[in-house]
């Protein structure tokens, strides 16, 4: 059956791609990449047996809104913070200093995603929130270089700190200033259809 096969190959590629081997030795665009077989996975398993729809209907309407509403609220700036200080700490340690977003609240133990476009445009890396909930106005996270985006991290704040002793200018991304003008447009549209 060609389905069976195809959806085999795969499950395979995906597993062996989420190995550490392949994530820790600075491969994390084969294990992201290959995870996004699953958009041929689902509807080729449907293929190959027409019923498994009844059984995957319920979860994947809840991904869809997930999915959807944490699209909409990336494109609309919603949690979008800036980073207050880097500390580069023995070890090849990062501590981020961030500002903490309005109505942002965590407990004892959570953690955040965070995407640098700085460091990947496109990548989002979980991380143990590090300081107690009571402070306010911003949360910190202690980042070990252990891959190829921790490290790049590392080696980013280390050149800021470097470019800050000299005293030079640090040049904004075309990508920041692009974005920040559609964020700024979408909220006027916004101030807009609430004062109407």
């Amino acid at each position: 059956n060609p389905t069976g096969l195809t959806l085999l190959v795969i499950l395979t590629t995906i597993f062996i791609c989420a190995l550490p081997f392949i994530r820790r030795t600075g491969h994390f665009h084969a294990f992201y990449f290959t995870h996004l077989l699953y958009s041929a996975f689902f509807p080729l398993l449907i293929l190959h047996a027409p019923t498994y729809w009844i059984w995957i209907i319920v979860p994947g309407l809840i991904w869809l809104v997930e999915m959807t509403i944490r699209l909409v609220k990336m494109c609309l700036g919603a949690g979008n913070t800036t980073i207050k200080a880097g500390v580069i700490l023995p070890s090849k340690v990062t501590n981020l200093v961030i500002q903490r977003p309005p109505g942002f609240n965590f407990s004892a133990g959570d953690w955040v995603f965070i995407k640098i476009p700085a460091v990947a445009s496109h990548e989002w890396h979980p991380f143990t929130i590090s300081s107690a909930p009571e402070v306010h106005g911003h949360f910190t996270l202690h980042i070990r270089s252990v891959g190829q985006w921790t490290t790049t991290l590392h080696n980013l704040i280390k050149e800021e700190h470097e470019r800050m002793i000299k005293g030079l200018k640090r040049k904004e991304p075309t990508y920041n200033k692009i974005q920040g003008s559609i964020r700024r447009k979408v909220q006027s549209v916004k101030h807009f259809v609430t004062q109407v």
